[in-house]
């Protein structure tokens, strides 16, 4: 600003490329602002992408087999049908709980193969009168990317006097949770 107020006179020109650096400084500025939209815009698209791939996993349904100590989850599938890789599972909690995932292959009503999963929870080996953890599953959907979704799950050894012997009975139900 200083060498416009000085007494030499400035030409048409130098007017020009004044008002020119300014355009460039008011063009880079709207170009750093719609860079940052842009980045804003695909990150939205690209998690709304992973969410129509993913699926979402329900339970329907448990059984305990008390005496054998182990307790059987059923889950379905309502989400996308497909997963990239085997679905694992895994405990975090009480020590001694053994956790196995199968998979099974439903039809559905249009024409594709969900894939539910049936988690095996083998507390044997646990010497805790009470048991209380999360259990996880981790699966990858078939864009690569890796989701681990838990349920918290809590159950209790009860001695039964009649049959002197000690059941696995889970404390809360779990149906209907989602693995979030």
């Amino acid at each position: 600003m200083f060498f416009l107020l000085t007494d030499k006179s400035l030409s048409v020109v130098d007017y020009f490329q004044m008002l020119g650096a300014i355009g460039t400084l008011a063009a880079a500025l709207f170009a750093m602002i719609t860079t940052i939209q842009n980045r804003k815009a695909n990150k939205q698209i690209e998690f709304e992408r992973h969410m129509m791939v993913k699926p979402s996993y329900r339970i329907q349904s448990t059984s305990e087999q008390r005496t054998e100590k182990i307790i059987k989850i059923n889950a379905i599938n309502i989400g996308y049908h497909r997963t990239m890789n085997q679905i694992a599972g895994e405990w975090n909690g009480t020590p001694g709980v053994n956790v196995s995932v199968k998979e099974v292959i439903r039809k559905g009503n249009n024409e594709q193969n969900n894939i539910d999963i049936e988690i095996i929870m083998n507390c044997s080996d646990c010497t805790e009168k009470k048991i209380e953890g999360t259990l996880s599953i981790i699966y990858t959907n078939i864009l690569g990317k890796q989701y681990t979704e838990s349920v918290p799950i809590e159950a209790e050894n009860i001695f039964n006097e009649y049959a002197e012997e000690e059941f696995l009975i889970l404390k809360e139900g779990l149906t209907k949770q989602y693995f979030l």
